[in-house]
């Protein structure tokens, strides 16, 4: 039941990433043309983009639960994930600042063992690629599960916090979110 329902929120999901996605190119667009223009607006840019993506992260952190547990449309699953992480937003900047040092630090742990192997007998530049491939992919592998298990189980205590009730799927969320 839960991988039907996973399949069938993949179309809302992917169009919720495109929307993010555009919305960081854009951002990447407007820092480029103030950095270019040199001077205050330069320092206006890069900090403004700063904070755009900060901002957007904390608002794509909860988009695949989102996505998945609540069947809500594409433009309201963006609405939820901010009220969701609004009112803990450092709690969760943190807990990605800390997802992301710890998976770092574990995958350049993994993957030096790993391309040292490879790399260390090499004979020939297959070698030295293959292991590259693999030492980028295992710890890819291993990691991303756990980094998904974190933020969903973020996402539950959040809505645990707010006295959402967990056990059902549409009614909370759309009793607090605008109608029309």
């Amino acid at each position: 039941d839960s991988i039907h329902q996973t399949i069938r929120r993949l179309p809302a999901l992917a169009a919720a990433g495109a929307i993010i996605a555009a919305l960081v190119a854009l951002l990447a667009l407007i820092c480029f043309a103030l950095v270019t223009a040199g001077g205050i607006l330069a320092v206006v840019g890069v900090v403004g983009t700063v904070v755009a993506t900060v901002v957007l992260l904390v608002l794509a952190t909860f988009l695949i639960p989102v996505a998945v547990r609540e069947d809500i449309p594409v433009t309201l699953m963006l609405a939820r994930t901010w009220e969701l992480a609004r009112p803990r937003w450092r709690a969760i900047i943190g807990l990605l600042f800390l997802l992301g040092l710890s998976v770092g630090a574990i995958h350049a742990l993994v993957r030096g063992g790993i391309q040292g192997g490879f790399t260390g007998s090499a004979s020939t530049v297959s070698h030295a690629v293959l292991g590259i491939f693999i030492a980028d992919a295992v710890p890819s592998v291993l990691l991303t599960p756990l980094s998904v298990s974190v933020l969903t189980i973020a996402y539950f205590d959040m809505r645990r916090v707010r006295g959402d009730t967990l056990d059902d799927r549409s009614a909370a969320p759309r009793a607090s979110l605008p109608t029309g």
